[in-house]
């Protein structure tokens, strides 16, 4: 949002002079490609499955067309007001240094003795290190376009350096991919385009041959020793140095992705030209889900590949724009190049930060960060190519005109796609905090404040009440059965409500299915097990191929009492995903509960070739069942499962050693039931009380 207003601001100011600036000076080859982006975006948005998203997109991504437009509306500023060089160092310095205090907040707030992947201000690794990547080039222009080494050099190498570490610190593999293609890209293009009289930072072409040479050696010999090491790195104990060293067709990160790519080809096969729209990709992802992808994320709304994002977003037709735009910078650079209007430093270093973001987004998708420090590069590439070209300034009474004309349009966009949204925003997080509070009358009046703004963000104010809700039982909660049932059926009215808004998306239907169900669960509503099954049926046609909606299914067949329709569903599920643990896991859960000893023996054995027991689960089924012996049996062989991690707490060790005496206590055995609360003493002090009173109840 803060981008936004400081773009619609900084257009009334501009507005005045853009036609004259653009009228004088004439269009660029990138300026014409990026106008054909906009069209191609415009068109896919028109034509989109769901055109809402596609303009707005939402709360949590912000990327659709109004942020794009933005982006290029700052792209069309920054290219037309920065009008000579000095303005272009002091801008990329500006960025260097708001770089720089991004890569100091780890140190200060304490993340680097962690050894979880940095995030800094950014709160994503990824995103963290995408945005590092074209600082690093930014920082790197800055650099060579020092007539000679000086402090300020100096100063640019260490920003340098320290972008380079902080990017290994994020353990973002598509990140240093694209660094490396950008680095692989300077030497490459140094060699090629530079004349035996060129010179950077006053070092003759011989030592720069010598230096490219260099690169080009310490690339391959980093490549070579980490494939050779490979196994031993993937065996160290920094969490980020395994992560880097696991990249790999077998690693599940990279698993996920290629499958994911397999999904996103499918469903832009059905939409070829145009797409589904910009921030459809999701929809995409529920019709065309693969039952392998249950290994992983259970939602994915990018293919985390631009190619594949792009085209399946907005087409062939939008894809291609989007190349156009790199292909256009690219040509205008080695045509500046030729014509003796840039330094072959300038020329290389630019042409490495196009390379290195277009690798990097194989793998990682734009955010807002990326995309501002892609359009400014983009920007300087534009002004290289009319510099020289003067600006004519409109005579004052059209400039008042503009002014006036543009402060009213911006406003009213501002009202509308800022002010209106962060207020929606603002009170539905102080409605969800009512709700964690227990003050639900005031969580549902807040809630419904915020929907009465009529955003895009409507869905995830909804959303929000439904996620409570799960996390409230997760987090074993407490309500009044009165007050619980309100809970629940406040939540599920705004799952229907997202439903009707959004009929395409199976996520709702999903969501409002659980929520039936639990209800039906915990709260003694059998009646709505049947609303839940509905529900999941009708997610099951817009997304056929999730074996978790055909589990979902089960449980709301088993609180209705149709158990020949439970085992159609397992079964359904297993044809799905027949490697899949969990649907086992659930088929013996069922077969307890309806004592069917034949699907009971036939879901162990399945579990046992997978190896994939999930023992508390198991162990509760038995209780549940009072088969008291063989819950004792699986408590037994999870505790001994938690005490070969070296890293397990001795409370939650006491925990389950308190639950082996409670199960103990059923089973009859005195004495093993006394001797587990001894050791839930020996574990935790803190329960001395109680095991004291638990030993007192026995007798003891």
């Amino acid at each position: 949002m803060f981008f936004i207003s400081m773009v619609e601001l900084a257009f009334v100011f501009w507005l005045p002079t853009a036609f004259a600036h653009f009228k004088r000076s004439g269009a660029s080859p990138l300026l014409v490609a990026i106008a054909v982006y906009v069209g191609a975006l415009c068109m896919a948005t028109l034509l989109s499955v769901d055109r809402a998203t596609s303009f707005w997109s939402d709360f949590e991504r912000s990327m659709g067309f109004w942020t794009y437009a933005h982006v290029v509306l700052f792209f069309l500023m920054v290219a037309s007001t920065f009008k000579r060089e000095r303005e272009w160092k002091i801008l990329f310095t500006l960025m260097t240094v708001s770089a720089i205090s991004v890569v100091f907040v780890p140190v200060f707030s304490g993340e680097l003795a962690q050894s979880a992947r940095i995030i800094s201000t950014l709160k994503n690794a990824a995103f963290l290190a995408t945005y590092l990547v074209l600082a690093f080039f930014i920082a790197l222009t800055l650099l060579l376009s020092e007539p000679r080494w000086n402090w300020r050099a100096s100063i640019l190498a260490v920003g340098c350096f320290l972008f380079i570490v902080c990017i290994f610190l994020t353990g973002t593999r598509g990140a240093l991919v694209g660094m490396a293609a950008g680095l692989l890209f300077l030497p490459i293009a140094f060699l090629l385009l530079a004349k035996k009289d060129s010179t950077i930072l006053s070092f003759s072409y011989r030592t720069i041959y010598r230096v490219s040479i260099g690169i080009l050696i310490s690339i391959g010999l980093v490549a070579v020793v980490g494939m050779t090491l490979q196994e031993s790195l993937q065996a160290s104990s920094s969490d980020r140095i395994r992560r880097i060293a696991s990249f790999s067709l077998a690693d599940p990160s990279l698993a996920s992705r290629l499958a994911v790519w397999n999904v996103a080809w499918e469903g832009w096969r059905d939409h070829l030209l145009f797409g589904w729209g910009p921030e459809n990709f999701d929809l995409l992802f529920h019709a065309n889900y693969s039952s392998d992808l249950y290994r992983y994320e259970p939602w994915f709304d990018r293919a985390h590949n631009f190619i594949l994002d792009s085209g399946t977003t907005t087409g062939v037709v939008g894809v291609g724009a989007y190349f156009v735009i790199f292909i256009a910078a690219g040509y205008m650079l080695y045509s500046l190049f030729k014509n003796g209007r840039a330094s072959v430093g300038v020329v290389v270093v630019v042409g490495g930060t196009l390379v290195a973001h277009l690798t990097q987004t194989l793998f990682v998708f734009d955010s807002i960060t990326t995309l501002t420090s892609l359009f400014i590069v983009l920007g300087y590439v534009h002004f290289l190519w009319i510099r020289g070209r003067t600006l004519h300034i409109l005579p004052r009474t059209s400039s008042y005109a503009l002014f006036v004309f543009g402060a009213f349009v911006m406003s009213t966009l501002w009202y509308q796609g800022v002010w209106r949204p962060y207020q929606e925003n603002r009170l539905a997080y102080l409605g969800y905090q009512a709700f964690a509070d227990g003050r639900d009358r005031d969580g549902e009046a807040l809630t419904e404040r915020a929907l009465a703004y009529q955003t895009h963000g409507d869905r995830d104010v909804r959303r929000g009440v439904a996620e409570y809700v799960f996390e409230f039982i997760k987090q074993g909660g407490k309500r009044s059965p009165d007050d619980a049932k309100e809970l629940f059926s406040y939540a599920i009215e705004k799952m229907e409500e997202n439903i009707t808004a959004r009929p395409q998306d199976a996520k709702w239907y999903m969501y409002q299915g659980q929520l039936y169900n639990l209800s039906a669960s915990l709260l003694g509503q059998t009646a709505t097990a049947a609303d839940a099954e509905r529900r999941f049926l009708d997610a099951a046609k817009l997304s056929p191929n999730r074996p978790q909606i055909y589990l979902e299914i089960a449980q709301a067949r088993t609180l209705q009492g149709d158990i020949a329709g439970v085992w159609e569903m397992i079964d359904t599920a297993a044809l799905l995903a027949p490697d899949y643990s969990i649907i086992y896991t659930n088929g013996l859960v069922h077969a307890i509960a309806a004592k069917n000893l034949a699907r009971e023996h036939q879901y162990m054995s399945k579990l046992e070739a997978l190896g994939g027991f999930d023992k508390v689960a198991i162990r509760d089924a038995y209780y549940r069942a009072s088969r008291v012996a063989e819950a004792l049996l699986w408590q037994r062989k999870y505790i001994a499962q938690l005490e070969e991690d070296k890293d397990i707490s001795s409370t939650m060790l006491a925990v389950e050693y308190k639950n082996l005496a409670v199960f103990y206590r059923d089973a009859g055995d005195r004495v093993n039931a006394r001797d587990a609360a001894l050791h839930v003493i020996e574990l935790d002090s803190r329960q001395r009380t109680a095991a004291e009173a638990f030993l007192r109840e026995l007798g003891f």
